[in-house]
């Protein structure tokens, strides 16, 4: 939602071929960009992930399974933007790139939502 609003392209290029297309369809390519960060960037996450990091990385392209913050920091690093998770009990978490001057998505954490549990929602300002 966020990231199409922000300017940015929701496409991902893969070694066989390049997908993009209807909004509808932006979740799919958003969690290939993540997956593909994760798997280009092992470093940075394999130590976040308790089990083989192919394996992991193959679930969150191919899957509906949750989304967490290793997928958000990913999804930040991949776009150039700032996230902030806005969560009750606490201050809002940044995620992303160091450096100022960044497009920012800010995002409603909640643990448990009406039988849902775990969940994100897309937040705007208001006017």
């Amino acid at each position: 939602d966020q990231i199409r609003n922000s300017g940015r392209e929701v496409r991902v290029l893969t070694s066989t071929k390049e997908t993009g297309g209807a909004e509808n369809d932006d979740y799919r390519v958003v969690r290939h960009v993540a997956a593909d960060w994760i798997a280009r960037h092992p470093d940075d996450f394999a130590p976040f992930v308790d089990e083989d990091l192919g394996e992991y990385v193959a679930r969150i392209r191919e899957t509906g399974e949750w989304g967490g913050g290793l997928e958000l920091q990913a999804l930040a690093c991949a776009y150039g933007v700032k996230i902030w998770v806005v969560q009750a009990g606490g201050p809002p978490m940044e995620l992303g790139p160091e450096g100022e001057g960044k497009s920012e998505i800010w995002l409603a954490y909640y643990k448990h939502n009406f039988g849902l549990g775990e969940h994100y929602n897309s937040l705007r300002k208001a006017g």
